[in-house]
């Protein structure tokens, strides 16, 4: 059975020594260091530990490019939103804690420090993101039965499992240590909290601070003042001229991993009838935009495909001057607005009032604004959803596939086998990835949740670009 649902680039990813594999000794708190592997978060390596406070985008990216190769401890930040950014996005550094640091293979537990409320929301968030609905949120949200059965079977089919073949729930991978009395004790140290996100460290039993983190001092900017963005950890390279608007094509706006230090995460612009449509949110997506001569308000609408967090960053839309169309499956909508209420700690309600969403049915095809849209459903981890997007000229239907993060075809063939998945999504996926389309758009991030780049050599379409993808 697949251990979990991440291909991680391992190459690409630092990996220590066999002779730093090993449980730490008893805590002796000596030396200090703290660092600023980001914008929005601070490093502490004290002794055996490695704490990590506030969670900005991409921030497992830094810790690749700062050759971090541990990590035991993560503290929530008090202001959930800094500069336009969310600042507790935990999946990816869950992921790192587990594949990276191993502590999947050491049987350790990440302790996870924060208000009380804050640590339940975010165990509800990653539990979305991670293992998906449950069965009864499937039947909330009206799915039918068969395609029900057949995303649970999916899931579970790629959960990490005990050693008796049991789904692991997401709480088995944390140690809360929640705030009393602006305390929390992690064991052989506490964090004390002075003020909104100021944190001081205390070695068990003493009371000489070791160190206090203000989070709120981002830096200076170039001209000395106080800095007021929060930047990703790699560089953005802006074009030398705006592409320009035209009648239908489609503008990569990144595609690598969730892990490349070098690149954003994938995401992309459909441009038809000189209007822009998102094919999900990635995260920093107001400077890829930038980057791109394209203003947030070109944009009017965003279909979603799922909810991990390397595609599904959707708090920037949140500044849209207008409200922005949403367009994507009932079930990945409400699992959307619940991920920003849980981020934020907003209601619901306050969340869907910032989007018109619209509803599509995987086999169904609707018209948006001349654009037709027909959606399939996918082989993956949670919910996830492509789209064939398809505009007629002089007579002629242009076709663009976004097949969506996706199994490859040897898994998808093990999972039919095993009755986890029907006929009918398998003969829609085989063919999505041979038939004649304009440009066909295939995760190529290979692993234990990606798609092979080599399902697509049988492809008749004239442009084949692989997505999810460091190096070919």
């Amino acid at each position: 059975e697949p251990l979990f649902f991440f291909q991680l680039a391992i190459s690409n990813c630092i990996r220590r020594p066999p002779t730093e594999r090993r449980t730490a000794a008893p805590a002796i708190m000596t030396s200090l260091e703290l660092i600023r592997p980001m914008d929005g978060c601070r490093l502490a390596r004290w002794g055996p530990h490695v704490i990590l406070f506030n969670q900005p985008p991409e921030v497992v990216k830094a810790l690749v490019r700062c050759k971090i190769t541990n990590i035991d401890t993560f503290v929530l930040p008090d202001i959930r939103e800094r500069h336009g950014t969310l600042m507790n996005n935990l999946e990816f550094p869950l992921y790192f804690f587990l594949f990276v640091a191993q502590g999947i293979r050491d049987g350790r537990k990440l302790r996870l420090v924060g208000d009380a409320t804050h640590l339940t929301q975010i165990l509800t968030l990653l539990r979305l993101t991670l293992l998906g609905p449950n069965a009864q949120e499937l039947r909330d949200y009206n799915v039918d039965d068969a395609v029900a059965e057949e995303l649970l079977n999916e899931s579970t089919f790629l959960a990490l499992k005990t050693p008796s073949g049991e789904v692991r729930p997401v709480t088995s991978f944390f140690d809360l240590c929640p705030f009393q009395n602006n305390t929390a004790n992690c064991g052989d140290f506490s964090i004390v909290r002075t003020a909104p996100d100021v944190f001081q460290l205390y070695p068990e039993g003493e009371s000489d601070c070791a160190a206090t983190v203000d989070l709120n001092d981002n830096g200076l900017d170039a001209k000395g003042a106080p800095k007021q963005t929060i930047d990703p950890p790699y560089a953005i390279q802006p074009d030398l001229f705006p592409s320009g608007l035209v009648q239908y094509g489609v503008d990569v706006l990144s595609s690598a991993t969730g892990f490349s230090t070098e690149q954003g995460s994938t995401g992309m612009l459909i441009c038809y009838n000189g209007n822009y449509l998102l094919v999900d949110t990635i995260p920093y997506l107001d400077r890829h935009l930038k980057a791109r001569g394209i203003s947030k308000n070109q944009i009017t609408a965003c279909f979603i495909t799922h909810l991990h967090d390397d595609h599904c960053n959707m708090f920037p839309l949140l500044y849209s001057p207008h409200k922005m169309d949403v367009i994507t499956t009932y079930e990945i909508f409400e699992m959307c607005i619940a991920k920003l209420s849980m981020g934020l700690g907003w209601e619901p309600g306050i969340i869907r009032g910032f989007f018109n969403f619209i509803e599509v049915k995987p086999g169904e095809t609707y018209n948006y604004y001349g654009l037709r849209i027909e959606t399939h459903y996918t082989v993956h981890s949670i919910p996830t959803v492509g789209a064939t997007f398809t505009m007629n000229h002089r007579g002629h239907a242009h076709h663009i596939v976004v097949a969506a993060d996706n199994q490859a075809f040897k898994h998808i063939h093990q999972m039919h086998e095993k009755r986890l998945i029907s006929q009918q999504t398998v003969d829609t996926l085989t063919h999505l990835y041979t038939a004649p389309y304009d440009i066909f758009i295939a995760d190529g991030g290979a692993g234990v949740i990606h798609g092979d780049p080599c399902d697509a050599l049988d492809s008749k379409a004239e442009r084949v670009i692989f997505v999810h993808v460091d190096k070919l």
